[in-house]
């Protein structure tokens, strides 16, 4: 089987706002049209490339005809000089995607396996007037669509939202010094997966597929706890 390289054509668009003292707004798009999306497809007993389920003898690496993805993203930092907070901003930034493309075993449209689905960030920054000192604090959140195998179906995400504080001095003897907290709120890593069945068990050669009744269903949960970053940077 002869795999062939993605190709991709983009479109993007995006917008910026000033907002004088009050900071700065982006809004960004992009659109991609994808041939040959490289993921798992149907093989047939001599590796080659199959559609029929009958001739399906397990699954490799191969190629999809076509796909789109898309994408919008906002972000901006936003200021409260105005209003007394002398040195308070907040920043942020989100990104939502999508995409579709033809699965190779079921002929449905799904999204592209494992695709990042949500990437956000927002933070509150307070620059203490007169002093080398800021304190930071916000949230992270990551998300990427499920992962599509002939057999199974799997999905891993994190809940809630990972969140972190930081202190920092811009001037401990010319270098900068920050100590950061992360999962003070105990996110966990969560997984889950659906396996399916072969048509015939009693068949060695038949092969478990999608199109099948589910096997079985695995779920995983695992909290990792509170995370402490020492960052110093600069010239020794």
């Amino acid at each position: 089987m002869e795999l062939v390289p993605e190709q991709s054509w983009s479109l993007s668009s995006e917008l910026n706002k000033a907002l004088g003292p009050w900071g700065a707004l982006k809004a960004a798009g992009e659109y991609h049209f994808i041939e040959d999306v490289v993921d798992l497809v149907p093989i047939g007993a001599l590796g080659q490339q199959v559609t029929n389920l009958t001739d399906i003898r397990g699954q490799g690496v191969g190629n999809i005809d076509e796909a789109w993805a898309s994408s919008l993203t906002v972000s901006g930092t936003i200021k409260f000089d105005e209003i007394g907070a002398k040195g308070l901003q907040t920043e942020f930034s989100w990104r939502y995607r999508d995409s579709r493309l033809e699965d190779p075993l079921t002929g449905e449209k799904r999204q592209i396996s494992d695709y990042p689905k949500i990437t956000a960030t927002a933070s509150l920054r307070w620059d203490i007037p007169g002093t080398p000192w800021p304190l930071v604090g916000g949230v992270e959140e990551y998300q990427n669509y499920a992962n599509y195998r002939l057999d199974e179906v799997s999905r891993e995400w994190t809940a809630p939202s990972v969140n972190f504080v930081s202190i920092e001095n811009k001037d401990v003897f010319g270098m900068k010094v920050r100590l950061q907290a992360v999962n003070l709120n105990d996110t966990s890593e969560n997984f889950k997966r659906e396996v399916y069945q072969s048509a015939d068990p009693n068949d060695a050669d038949s092969p478990s597929l999608r199109t099948n009744p589910v096997d079985f269903t695995e779920e995983r949960y695992r909290t990792f706890g509170p995370i402490i970053r020492l960052n110093v940077s600069g010239a020794f």
